[in-house]
């Protein structure tokens, strides 16, 4: 990815407050642009063939599919994608089977904002982000 190029993102979200904080997001931070939002993870794969984002950022607490599931098999298709787990899920057993499924990051959404940001540069940089879990159960993770 060029330092010029835009990041790419892709929001798959139920809440459509946090569909909208990706849309103020990219406001204040011009080097993102949202691409596409989906609400659910049913059609998550033909969502990444439509909108060719460079990070995806999945909850997992929704309705439908199951979001691990969904990230199992994304990553399958799309190998070198940046998936960016952004969640209120704050559970270490959820935060590792995220990370086994092959998510990228993990954040917690009691993060702040610019935790959010960076996050996103990492991710769409092909670096990892560490969960940090603990907000209300435990200690920090690591691999």
């Amino acid at each position: 990815m060029s330092s010029q190029e835009k990041i790419r993102i892709l929001a798959v979200d139920d809440s459509p407050e946090v569909r909208a904080l990706f849309e103020l997001l990219m406001k204040d931070h011009a080097e993102f642009e949202t691409v596409g939002t989906l609400k659910d993870t049913e059609s998550l794969e033909d969502g990444i063939i439509l909108f060719r984002p460079h990070v995806v950022v999945l909850d997992l607490a929704m309705p439908g599919r199951d979001s691990i599931e969904a990230l199992t098999s994304a990553r399958r298709q799309f190998p070198t994608l940046g998936f960016l787990v952004f969640s209120s899920v704050d559970d270490p057993q959820k935060v590792e089977a995220a990370m086994a499924a092959g998510a990228t990051g993990y954040l917690v959404k009691e993060g702040d904002y610019d935790e959010l940001a960076s996050g996103l540069r990492k991710v769409a940089n092909g670096e990892r982000v560490q969960p940090r879990i603990g907000y209300r159960y435990g200690p920090t993770w690591v691999d």
